[in-house]
């Protein structure tokens, strides 16, 4: 953080995919590498926002699971999860759970039912 670098925590559960493309990237295709460090990255900073007392005076709250997100949208768990994996709706992975926030989930269906003017 010192030279304005965020931490980039690799976490145990990703050792496997963290060496596989460190492999890949020194092969010569370094795509799948620069994403993994990406996501490490969001994730830690993820974590240090989260530590901040957030205001939750707008009745937005931080980060919730998806199956709390269920209920603040007509879509099931599975099918959030899937969106989640895909990529289509922001969301990180802790440990082993997708959580989001509830402006993620509320931009999604923004999106896929643009208003007709």
């Amino acid at each position: 953080m010192r030279e304005g670098y965020p931490p980039a925590v690799i976490m145990h559960l990703d050792r496997k995919k963290y060496y596989r493309v460190l492999k890949e990237a020194d092969r010569g295709k370094p795509e799948d590498f620069l994403d993994f460090v990406g996501r490490s990255i969001e994730r830690s900073l993820i974590i240090y926002l989260n530590s901040l007392k957030q205001d939750t005076s707008k009745g937005k709250q931080g980060y919730i699971s998806l199956k709390e997100a269920t209920k603040h949208c007509d879509y099931s768990l599975e099918y959030l999860s899937f969106l989640a994996r895909t990529g289509k709706l922001s969301a990180v992975k802790f440990n082993r759970n997708w959580v989001t926030t509830i402006s993620a989930v509320e931009t999604y269906i923004e999106e896929i039912n643009p208003k007709k003017k």
